[in-house]
């Protein structure tokens, strides 16, 4: 940000050079925020400043998230620099991004935790936001900085095509653009001068071109968007060996894995393992870090029992299910101050059994998808064990050492490379079947 006295020496050239875009944030069809960018292009640089907001309910609890980023250019569109940081009341963070000798240095307060990463530039042409740059920029090969799991990816264009589309009842002639990276992929729709009109996540987030910034009235109850109605006898679910369902929605997915059985829109969820995977998902090792209280948490655990014993793993199971306290949490944090807080949903459930596990030993990953339970299907995470060449799925949420076969794995890793908003929006039911 400007200091004030330098907004205001620069008032004129502000309205000479700078193009101001305003965006609604959609989950669905509910509007959930705003995104406003303003560009001036002056003195051979580009200058970026962008500010976004999004409102959501949560267990009755309203949710403000606020992000504010500055991006600058040289005008060639290689990047200097970038300032990030997003707030709300359960997450900061913050992201100071230059370049220094051919390197991209990003220094990141995330998780409550400092971290620094260098990474090779050379060749490379870097974007902060896509929706900040022209549909000219796409010409060349760019690449982003993920700040959740602190790698550069690269951004692919997978198609092109011309299309119609109607904004607000009004019809553009425009050219969509099919992005994808590591965590997933946007359709980008340009005007006839290449600005964005549209984009649309994987995650199922849409951002419109509007007119002007409108905050939202009500915010809309996101724990909705994480609910599929469920058709069928769900009686048995917590002791069935095997379930089969058709769901909505999947048919192009694949999600077959080691007790999952995918054809079509059909799929059978098996509690004894089909087979052992060869490895599990990669995990960022930074939001596991262990620490005083996980240590003391192990000896807790550990008693007299041999180290590598499933009793070992059960205890494991056990102590974080009565240790942490049920309860929505909306950030990112990383397993010993989830500890400090004492309290999380299933995420922080699955997250520090994983850093316990692996403190003890054990080769743990975690995974995300949807559980049933009462009246439908949830989101939720829960973790996979390998031990002495069998797979075990446990759930420290549910205190389940094998878990039903109600849980439909979508997603494996952490941060999870797929958000799962996308596959879980459309109102689908999820049928079983006999």
């Amino acid at each position: 940000m400007r200091r004030l006295i330098l907004v205001f020496l620069s008032v004129w050239t502000v309205f000479l050079y700078a193009e101001t875009s305003v965006m609604d944030i959609f989950i669905g069809t509910d509007k959930v925020g705003w995104y406003e960018m303003k560009t001036i292009k002056k003195d051979s640089f580009i200058e970026i400043t962008e500010n976004s907001k999004m409102s959501l309910t949560v267990y009755g609890n309203t949710m403000n998230v606020s992000a504010h980023s500055f991006s600058l250019y040289d005008k060639d569109w290689n990047m200097i620099k970038f300032l990030s940081g997003v707030e709300s009341e359960q997450l900061s963070f913050f992201a100071n991004g230059f370049i220094k000798d051919g390197k991209l240095i990003v220094k990141s307060d995330i998780a409550q935790g400092y971290n620094e990463d260098v990474f090779d530039i050379k060749d490379k042409v870097l974007l902060f936001n896509i929706e900040s740059a022209s549909k000219d920029f796409f010409k060349k090969d760019i690449y982003q900085y993920n700040p959740l799991t602190r790698r550069l990816e690269k951004v692919k264009i997978e198609s092109k095509e011309k299309q119609k589309i109607k904004i607000k009842d009004k019809e553009f002639d425009a050219e969509l653009y099919i992005f994808s990276s590591e965590s997933g992929k946007w359709s980008v729709f340009f005007d006839k001068q290449g600005s964005i009109l549209k984009s649309v996540s994987s995650e199922g987030i849409t951002m419109v071109k509007t007119d002007s910034v409108k905050d939202i009235s009500a915010p809309i109850d996101i724990l909705n968007w994480f609910f599929i109605s469920s058709v069928g006898n769900f009686k048995d679910i917590a002791k069935a060996d095997n379930a089969k369902y058709i769901i909505e929605g999947l048919k192009e997915d694949t999600i077959s894995n080691y007790r999952q059985i995918q054809r079509g829109d059909t799929i059978e969820v098996r509690r004894a393992p089909v087979f052992v995977p060869e490895k599990l998902s990669e995990m960022d090792t930074f939001y596991l870090k262990s620490g005083s209280l996980i240590k003391t948490a192990v000896k807790e655990i550990v008693k007299k029992q041999e180290k590598d014993s499933l009793k070992i793993l059960q205890n494991a199971m056990n102590y974080v299910n009565k240790k942490l306290k049920k309860g929505i949490y909306s950030g990112l944090l990383t397993s010993e101050d989830i500890m400090k807080n004492g309290y999380g949903d299933c995420t922080e459930h699955a997250q520090v059994f994983a850093t316990i596990a692996r403190e003890l030993g054990f080769n743990a990953d975690i995974v995300s998808g949807i559980v049933h339970s009462k009246d439908g299907f949830y989101y939720h995470a829960w973790n996979r064990v390998i031990y002495k060449n069998k797979i075990y799925t446990i759930d420290a949420t549910f205190n389940q050492f094998d878990a039903d076969v109600s849980h439909i794995q979508l997603s494996e890793g952490f941060p999870p490379m797929k958000v799962l908003i996308a596959s879980l929006s459309g109102k689908v039911s999820v049928r079983r079947i006999e």
